[in-house]
């Protein structure tokens, strides 16, 4: 049992090593480091990092221009670009100061609704290739995949869920560039989010009849917040009720070889459906505390649990009681693959599940800290 957890601990310690990518300027390896490279940027308000994800225009051009293929038609249609290749202009910070401003907007609006930037995590993204129009026709051949699509993340203190919409991810010689974030709306999904947009526009729209400066008015409302902000924001004042539906405990590795305990409970609320939330605590076999995770469930099916107050996420798949996928782990910057297995508990260990979960969610104390305040 010491060499094993020792095993544990020694490839533990070896990832913590491992450079994290996803902090690192430039483009990204694939698609999820340039999802989290985005979420970087956002929780650091870091425009020179978010600069460094798109590519140049000079490289693009020499990429135009240096192309061979011996495919005539391919040739042919990339020879065009050189006639016709100024869109590729859009694609660079420095000659389209549009994609910076919106960055900017985007970070002014999450402070204008109150958004912790700091303190926001992936929740999960949806990418879908975007159409190749008519004047762009032989980019394909320069980067062959192009995608558009959103990326929704969680604000932890306030426990919000928030969209943003991205374009212009393209893929470069195995390379993943770009993500020109447009607009940020309070959204889970992406037919919420569009609602969203279509609502705000209408009150802008509303706003310009009635003659109102929108300058103006965002520099008053700043300015309330500000004064707002100088209240300290108590997290601990969060209520969560709860009546509990179901119990589920799974166990199962991280790596193949990491021990790892799981336990969810389904919750009922105040929707219409049956379960309206989860709360969720997880154990690693060689530590003793148990951590509190924030569990979110996609219509698709897909579960994310959130760590706090360290960030980590998983995200995985129920299938025939199993739970398969991956833990990104905030404080090694790794990544585990992840298999757990439904299990059946006895009634003591349920309840000292239940408590656990109860002191880690609500602040409850244990039996002999109630005991010890009586005292």
């Amino acid at each position: 049992m010491v060499l094993f957890c020792n095993s544990a601990g020694a490839k533990r310690d070896k990832k913590k090593k491992e450079k994290d990518p996803t902090s690192e300027p430039g483009p990204a390896k694939n698609e999820k480091e340039l999802v989290q490279k985005l979420i970087n940027v956002l929780q650091y308000q870091d425009s020179i990092t978010y600069a460094s994800l798109f590519p140049s225009f000079d490289s693009l051009w020499r990429d135009i221009v240096q192309y061979r293929d011996s495919n005539a038609s391919s040739m042919n249609a990339v020879g065009h670009l050189t006639q016709n290749a100024g869109f590729i202009k859009d694609y660079d910070p420095r000659f389209n100061p549009k994609i910076m401003e919106e960055f900017k907007a985007i970070l002014r609006k999450g402070d204008d609704s109150e958004l912790h930037w700091e303190h926001i995590l992936l929740v999960r993204y949806e990418l879908k290739k975007m159409l190749l129009t008519r004047d762009k026709v032989g980019y394909e051949h320069i980067a062959p995949l192009r995608l558009e699509g959103y990326i929704f993340f969680k604000d932890m203190l306030t426990r919000e869920t928030y969209g943003v919409a991205i374009k212009d991810v393209q893929v470069i010689k195995g390379k993943w560039y770009g993500g020109h974030m447009i607009d940020l709306q309070r959204a889970s999904t992406e037919d919420e989010y569009v609602a969203r947009m279509k609502d705000e526009l209408r009150w802008v729209r509303a706003m310009v009849e009635q003659g109102v400066d929108l300058d103006s008015f965002r520099r008053a409302t700043d300015s309330a917040i500000q004064a707002a902000r100088a209240i300290n924001f108590d997290s601990s004042a969060i209520v969560v009720r709860r009546e509990i539906v179901d119990r589920k405990l799974y166990t199962g590795l991280f790596d193949n070889e990491i021990p790892v305990v799981l336990y969810v409970q389904y919750l009922k609320g105040h929707c219409t459906e049956p379960v309206c939330a989860y709360a969720a605590i997880l154990k690693f076999g060689d530590v003793d505390d148990y951590i509190r995770l924030d569990v979110s469930r996609t219509p698709d099916g897909k579960w994310f649990f959130l760590e706090q107050p360290d960030i980590s996420n998983m995200e995985l798949t129920l299938k025939d009681k199993i739970y398969t996928g991956t833990w990104l782990s905030a404080r090694d910057k790794a990544e585990y693959e992840v298999k757990l297995k439904e299990k059946l508990a006895n009634k003591k260990r349920l309840q000292f599940l239940d408590e656990t979960l109860d002191r880690l969610y609500f602040q409850q104390p244990k039996d002999k800290d109630r005991d010890r305040d009586k005292e």
